[in-house]
């Protein structure tokens, strides 16, 4: 082999490690910023989970407190005890939340009216002046609700209603205890414990526990009290989040903590989301909090995943520079074989495991941080296929003279070049822009896709096409052919053997136009050509029509089907403003497409 073409091969060599090593520099950058990016948007999310609890814990004790406003008791020295009383029984049915209700007249409290209901937690009048404030409450008759009280790990709040005689004289208190329990039941399920595995708590100036998913934390202390239960775990940080809640209004923070719902007490970092709201004349801090981790852990997936991809590029890259000088010795090709094998079956290995960890992603914001590392390897893979190319028309201008060897070389190249284009593809497609559009005749594309995909099909299955109708269409030739490729795939596999797929053109009903999806009024008065994909396979259910556009959404095993196809269908006809229909039964089922007709060609 000529010098020349070794020096190039080497410089080629070089250029790929750098571009290698810059991709890993380039990954990690991407980390970072997602993981900054992560730790916002869920902070983020936290104030908003966290202004709706406290929304719900308003509106609710709020609700309570206009009840008791509209109780219309009338309380004398004569005393009208029974009516009093049955009023009380009628408020205790008219609102659960009411377990007890105390009526304690102002010059006599040795005279109380007490009613319960057989479900009530404070049932005696001596639990309900735990609270502080019930004998200013009983002297001024100036509070809405007293300070928290606990009995038997629960937090009770008492309301208050001041009660006139006939005269307007203030002659007695209505004290209604509320159980906090609850009230925090209501707001449970609309805060973190269902998506995000956290929960919200809510707590007062003494920064004890009034509201928690775990009834062994009401009435602790978050450091003192925790440290009597358990006297050996980290309180560092608790003790920062205890300091930073005194001393501000509202904010957010990231902190090591444990989740004290759990049996076993592990330390993780949490972020937490808090604000003092005011109960009367009580200050409550409400914190939601949920685990960071839960928020980076497909961005570290999707981290080694990216240097493991890179790192199977530099291999790559060097076994490939070891067959080429291999091939320029005119040494055997065996060994080559046997790598690329080896390579294959690895390469399918790595893909599966991608999948699978593809599948399990269910929020937006991580199917966009993977598509931009899927364009970025796509990307240097293209930038490695081209001095390849161009290194391997050299060697075939060297051995043009050697059939045999020619042959080989030439096999490589057209395998490097199908690559390329792909390449290109993945690039195209990954665009928001449309890619460039050429004037074709629709059946000529859809021919040549099915001809192709009768190649493919088992002989078991038979594929047609009929062409009713002919146009001219501005459109890109290669995703007309992706379209049909994803359907006549999905037909095949929803299909059972001895099944038939029919290809049909035809001119699109201007009054059918309307009932296809993504409909919009930029297509009236336009006329459209289709083409549909129908088989009589066992139909889609209604159920899960409106999910089968979802990425990664597949109904088959995971070495069937990716969940892509569709989703890749539907991406290229939302991106060129075409319309899309389907068509299900357990007969069959059909997908059309319809096109806007651009130019005056049409063919019957």
């Amino acid at each position: 082999m000529k010098k020349k073409s070794l020096k190039w091969l080497n410089i080629g060599l070089i250029v790929i490690i750098s571009i290698t090593i810059l991709g890993f520099f380039g990954i990690y950058y991407s980390y970072k910023q997602s993981k900054e990016y992560a730790l916002d948007f869920g902070q983020s999310q936290l104030m908003k989970i966290n202004k709706a609890a406290i929304l719900l814990i308003q509106s609710s004790i709020d609700d309570q407190k206009e009840i008791l406003q509209q109780v219309g008791l009338v309380y004398n020295s004569k005393g009208q005890q029974e009516i009093i009383q049955e009023q009380l029984k009628n408020l205790l049915t008219k609102d659960k939340k009411f377990q007890s209700l105390f009526l304690i007249p102002l010059k006599d409290t040795s005279a109380s009216l007490e009613v319960s209901s057989s479900i009530a937690t404070i049932d005696s009048l001596d639990l309900v002046q735990k609270d502080t404030l019930l004998n200013k409450e009983l002297t001024t008759a100036s509070y809405e609700n007293g300070t928290v009280y606990f009995y038997k790990n629960k937090a009770f709040l008492n309301l208050y209603q001041p009660i006139y005689d006939e005269t307007g004289q203030l002659t007695a208190v209505l004290v209604a205890p509320i159980n906090l329990d609850a009230i925090y039941r209501t707001i449970e399920d609309a805060t973190l414990n269902n998506e995000y595995n956290g929960y919200t708590m809510v707590k007062n100036k003494e920064m004890k526990v009034i509201m928690h998913p775990s009834a062994e934390q009401i009435g602790l202390n978050i450091i003192t009290g925790r440290k009597q239960l358990y006297p050996d775990l980290n309180y560092n940080d608790l003790e920062r989040l205890e300091q930073q809640q005194l001393t501000h209004q509202s904010g957010t923070l990231t902190y090591y903590s444990y989740w004290w719902t759990s049996k076993k007490l592990n330390r993780v970092l949490k972020i937490a989301a808090y604000q003092w709201i005011t109960i009367g004349n009580q200050k409550w801090v409400v914190a939601s909090s949920t685990e960071f981790n839960r928020h980076n852990a497909v961005l570290k997936q999707e981290f080694i995943i990216g240097i493991g991809v890179l790192s199977i590029f530099t291999i790559v890259v060097f076994l490939l520079y070891l067959n080429m000088k291999n091939i320029i010795r005119r040494e055997k090709f065996s060994l080559e074989n046997q790598k690329l094998l080896s390579q294959k079956s690895h390469q399918e290995s790595k893909y599966e495991l991608e999948k699978n960890l593809l599948q399990e992603s269910k929020q937006e914001s991580k199917l966009e941080i993977i598509g931009l590392l899927t364009t970025s390897i796509v990307h240097d893979l293209n930038n490695f296929l081209t001095p390849l190319l161009g290194n391997i028309e050299l060697l075939l201008e060297d051995y043009k003279d050697n059939p045999e060897l020619y042959e080989e070389l030439m096999e490589i190249y057209i395998a490097a070049q199908k690559g390329h284009d792909l390449s290109k593809r993945v690039l195209n497609f990954s665009k928001v822009s449309l890619t460039e559009r050429d004037a074709f005749y629709l059946s000529a594309i859809v021919q040549d896709s099915v001809n192709t995909m009768t190649i493919l099909m088992p002989r078991t299955m038979k594929l047609t096409m009929i062409r009713n109708f002919d146009a001219e269409i501005l459109a890109d030739a290669d995703e007309i052919q992706m379209i049909i490729y994803n359907l006549i795939i999905n037909s095949m596999q929803a299909s059972k053997q001895g099944g038939t797929i029919q290809v049909t053109i035809d001119l699109a009903n201007p009054k059918k136009i309307k009932t296809y999806m993504n409909y919009s009024h930029q297509h009236i008065n336009k006329e459209h050509i289709q083409f549909t994909i129908s088989d009589n396979g066992p139909g889609i259910s209604k159920d899960i029509q409106a999910k089968i556009f979802t990425p990664f959404f597949t109904t088959k095993s995971t070495e069937d089907g990716t969940g892509l196809g569709l989703f890749i269908v539907q991406s290229i006809i939302k991106k060129n403003d075409w319309l899309l229909k389907l068509e299900s039964s357990p007969e069959g089922t059909s997908f059309s497409i319809a096109i806007p007709i651009e130019t005056n060609h049409t063919m019957h």
